[in-house]
């Protein structure tokens, strides 16, 4: 671990020779294809309005911004790599009861930068904001990066291990925590309207231990569709990318951390709020919205609204689950339509997911520029620069 504060003037310095090369142009580059994503997407594209058209930033710049996203998304891998890992079961190294499945790390799509910068800014009415600003567009944006962790058995018991792994990067100055909310059921949704720690994933005093070690702010939210989770918000700016390139400067990240099942509730759940907010999802997911705005209307709104509210709550309950139970066991038989039931858009979801494959890895996207090269030369050096950083 003696590495992990190391010196800027100790890194060799050929790292920084084509990466940190004050002549080469990181300008902007119209015919730039996306960089590769890791495993998880948490928005879509919304439909902008004239007023949410007025406010957007350019595809342009929020291209830019994803882009140069790479190395603080990359940062966080490592991090996890470093600090969760471990508490990971493993083939090689099998733990009986280990705390977490697994994670994963993800760069939010410039049309979701886009949309979620503009939508926001309509919402706050801030008059500081600039939407030709890039680093105006990462202040909009707190979860550029994400990442996301997923438990095993969902205890606060098993969390308080990742807690401490978390004060341990805190500690050693790798991991700087801005936030942690913790996403609980509202009183009044829950049966018989007695709350229990069972659906907690970690007690209060366990995060606040947190954020105190982190000289973090701790925030209760009752959760609005009944989704349950604990979000840690970092700052993942570092003197490394101002000496490097500044634009790789100034992200913000998002951490999830849920138990599986809600996961698999959570990705379909997504897919329904998008089309109810009216948000566009991946064409691939057309037979997904036409089919669920079919049934999904004024008249069943609400009692839909509820059993996807009710069902957060058993999955949270049952980490194990592999399937959801449907509208009759959970009550709501008559209430919401059969075609509603979550088993069936899972489905459906499922369907979709095989064709936005198959559309992903179809070869019509346009083929990487030199300047995208050049780039990627950049941040593949950035890459080992982090990597020296965290001694990994």
């Amino acid at each position: 671990m003696s590495n992990m504060n190391i010196s800027l003037n100790k890194i060799p310095d050929i790292f920084f020779n084509s990466a940190c090369n004050k002549g080469q142009k990181n300008q902007l580059y119209p015919n730039l294809a996306p960089l590769d994503k890791d495993t998880v997407s948490f928005s879509g594209s919304r439909k902008l309005s004239g007023s949410h058209m007025a406010s957007a930033p350019s595809n342009i710049l929020c291209t830019r911004v994803e882009e140069n996203a790479e190395p603080a998304r990359y940062y966080l891998e490592l991090v996890f790599d470093k600090y969760i890992k471990p508490l990971k079961d493993e083939p090689s190294n099998p733990k009986k009861n280990s705390p977490i499945i697994g994670y994963s790390t993800r760069i939010k799509s410039s049309n979701s930068i886009r949309e979620k910068v503009a939508t926001k800014f309509a919402e706050e009415e801030n008059s500081d904001y600039n939407p030709s600003s890039i680093n105006g567009i990462k202040h909009y944006s707190n979860d550029i990066v994400g990442g996301r962790i997923l438990l095993n058995n969902a205890n606060p018991a098993n969390m308080s291990s990742i807690i401490e792994a978390f004060k341990l990067a805190v500690k050693e100055g790798v991991l700087k925590i801005t936030s942690i909310e913790n996403y609980f059921p509202k009183e009044e949704m829950i049966p018989d309207g007695k709350y229990s720690t069972e659906y907690e994933y970690a007690s209060h005093e366990q995060l606040k231990s947190l954020a105190k070690a982190a000289n973090a702010e701790f925030i209760n939210v009752p959760s609005k569709a009944g989704y349950l989770a604990v979000h840690i918000n970092v700052d993942l700016s570092d003197p490394v990318f101002n000496k490097c390139n500044k634009s790789f400067n100034d992200y913000n990240g998002e951490i999830q951390i849920i138990c599986k099942s809600v996961e698999k509730l959570k990705d379909i759940e997504d897919l329904c709020y998008k089309i109810k907010d009216d948000k566009i999802p991946n064409k691939a997911y057309k037979p997904f919205k036409d089919y669920f705005l079919k049934y999904y209307n004024k008249d069943t709104k609400d009692a839909f609204n509820e059993y996807t509210y009710k069902l957060y709550l058993y999955q949270r309950l049952n980490p194990g689950s592999t399937n959801f139970p449907s509208i009759k066991q959970l009550g709501f038989e008559g209430r919401v339509p059969p075609e509603l039931d979550y088993n069936i858009l899972k489905k459906l979801k499922y369907s979709c997911d095989l064709q936005e494959g198959i559309l992903n890895k179809s070869g019509n996207g346009s083929k990487p520029s030199i300047e995208l090269i050049k780039r990627k030369g950049d941040i593949d050096t950035m890459k080992k620069i982090i990597a020296f950083k965290l001694d990994v």
